[in-house]
């Protein structure tokens, strides 16, 4: 799971261990997970894609060593640039509209080349021109089943040149062994390239008083599973960026 702290000391030894899936530390570089079998899912999926983005605002001085694979010569290759990547939980993307919040100055400000917003709180019928079409990006949305209004959803904006062929662009809004769950809807949204792929994820919060909720910890744990087996599958020469609210604190 994702595990944040003010200086990453709390956490180094989970990183260490290969218990982390994912940590980001504000340290000069995060150590490399040790190979093991329990940890064959987490190689490719640990934060290689940090060492993209090491000034990005939202997490400071995070950085990682590179993976083992050599990155490619070609300057236009994707693996050599760097990523701006914006992850937020809007809680009513409509509200930070409203509140004066223009999106194509909210990404400008920020360079971003992707911003990943959850709990979005909408339904397709709300979907309008202005949350739809932001210059110089392309939006995807997985919203929730219609009975469920107001709540979660998530979105993805990317910068047109990164998706340049959407014919060949697969997004995922679902998994058929995730789906079984009455609040599975409106969680989960990928774009996959042969290249490049976008992981945005809101994950269930399951409650800690008096004790976490058995039914949204198995929420948690299947959609936890999909993610990694699609991780686990993606081609080796794909760069993979994950995003989202895991809704996890390190206790």
């Amino acid at each position: 799971m994702v595990e944040l702290d003010s200086d990453g000391s709390a956490i180094a030894a989970d990183i260490e261990s290969g218990e982390a899936l994912i940590g980001v530390l504000r340290l000069d570089y995060a150590p490399p997970l040790p190979p093991s079998p329990e940890a064959a899912l987490h190689q490719d999926f640990r934060l290689a894609a940090l060492s993209y983005w090491p000034d990005s605002p939202l997490l400071a001085h995070a950085h990682v060593q590179s993976p083992s694979a050599p990155l490619p010569d070609e300057p236009h290759d994707l693996h050599v640039r760097r990523y701006r990547i914006f992850s937020w939980n809007v809680n009513s993307i409509r509200n930070l509209v409203r509140t004066g919040t223009h999106l194509a100055d909210l990404f400008d400000e920020h360079r971003v080349d992707i911003a990943c917003f959850q709990e979005v709180k909408l339904q397709t019928s709300n979907l309008t021109p202005t949350l739809t079409e932001v210059p110089g990006y392309v939006s995807f949305w997985s919203l929730p089943v219609a009975h469920q209004k107001g709540v979660k959803g998530v979105a993805t904006y990317v910068r047109t040149n990164l998706f340049p062929d959407l014919t060949n662009l697969r997004v995922i809004t679902a998994f058929p062994e995730f789906d079984v769950h009455p609040d599975a809807s409106g969680r989960i949204l990928i774009l996959d390239s042969p290249e490049l792929c976008v992981i945005n994820a809101y994950y269930p919060n399951a409650g800690m008083h008096p004790a976490p909720r058995a039914d949204a910890l198995t929420l948690k744990r299947d959609l936890h599973e999909c993610i990694a087996r699609h991780i686990a599958n993606a081609d080796k020469e794909q760069l993979i960026f994950f995003a989202g609210d895991l809704n996890v604190a390190h206790t």
